[in-house]
């Protein structure tokens, strides 16, 4: 959802994650209003998972390697919290992606 600063996006996402968390078997909020913000809560995300590259220097590895994962797993949420244009979570997105 998109939408003018301080309307209440982020609460209503908050609650819908708070009432469906059951649904899912992994709900990640990332902080998407800055690159390196963005960057370092997805690559937490390799770090959850246990995935072999969460260690990786190379921050292009661990994104796709969460991909990967997101790509062929199911039952997820990711909430891109407060991201200024849907291009800049794009590379984040695995390709079964709903909503952008």
């Amino acid at each position: 959802m998109h939408g003018l600063g301080g309307v209440g996006k982020t609460q209503l996402a908050a609650e819908y994650a708070y009432r469906h968390a059951a649904d899912y078997e992994l709900v990640w909020w990332i902080k998407s209003e800055e690159p390196a913000t963005l960057a370092s809560d997805y690559g937490m995300l390799a770090t959850a998972l246990e995935l072999p590259q969460k260690q990786e220097r190379e921050q292009a590895v661990v994104v796709a390697a969460v991909r990967a994962w997101l790509n062929h797993s199911g039952g997820w949420l990711l909430v891109f919290d407060n991201a200024r244009k849907a291009q800049d979570v794009r590379d984040y997105l695995p390709q079964n992606a709903a909503g952008l």
